[in-house]
């Protein structure tokens, strides 16, 4: 049974990659701040670890109770729709701490434990692609992110590591609570869909896959 570490399992898309993975046969090591749903957390193939990704000294602590992994999914990130001249210092703090230096974090810690042939999702955004206007940190960090995966993807390739980066547009989850067209946007359930087609083709490369309104291969 492969192994999959997923952040950000408590609501929205990582819930459903989870659930839909484990019905797929894979064993689910959870990382989110706030317990998942007792449909996750009691279910035998699924571990939660309570840890907040930005904090360097939680994430080695829950690291520890991890053995060997065969894929990480790196879905957890903050959004924010805001004029620059608006946002907080301690939002922007709060965001790039999350969606650059975050997943990083874990995926420094997570490639010690991949196993060879494996594979690495960042869950990424159109931002990571494109310039949003009101949504200028959470660009910076989307494309950071997207800069970061792109180098890894070719430092790995000696371990036979794939590394995939998904740029989604809107998804229907709580992040876009405040959005009017809320209803017009992916569905998490089509996401997830992709993301275990990505992972069943084990042996094919994908760099990088937006689909915004309509997939694309790269």
């Amino acid at each position: 049974m492969k192994k999959v570490l997923i952040t950000g399992v408590s609501y929205g898309l990582g819930q459903s990659i989870s659930k839909l993975l484990i019905d797929s046969g894979y064993f689910i090591y959870g990382i989110s701040r706030t317990e998942p749903i007792n449909e996750l957390v009691e279910n035998k193939n699924f571990v939660w670890l309570k840890a907040d990704i930005s904090q360097l000294n939680e994430l080695k602590e829950t690291f520890e109770m991890i053995d060997d992994l065969d894929i990480l999914i790196n879905n957890v990130g903050i959004y924010s729709n805001s004029l620059f001249e608006n946002e907080s210092t301690e939002n922007i703090e709060n965001i790039i701490d999350t969606n650059l230096k975050g997943n990083i974090f874990v995926t420094k810690l997570a490639v010690e434990k991949l196993s060879k042939n494996s594979r690495i999702i960042f869950i990424n955004s159109v931002a990571g692609l494109n310039y949003i206007n009101q949504e200028s940190i959470y660009v910076a960090t989307k494309h950071g992110l997207s800069a970061f995966a792109n180098v890894l993807g070719n430092e790995l390739k000696s371990r036979k590591i794939k590394v995939t980066s998904i740029y989604p547009g809107g998804i229907n989850t709580p992040l876009q609570n405040q959005n009017p067209n809320k209803e017009k946007l992916l569905t998490k359930e089509f996401v997830s869909n992709y993301i275990l087609q990505i992972i069943a083709a084990n042996n094919i490369e994908f760099k990088s896959i937006s689909f915004y309104p309509e997939i694309e291969n790269h």
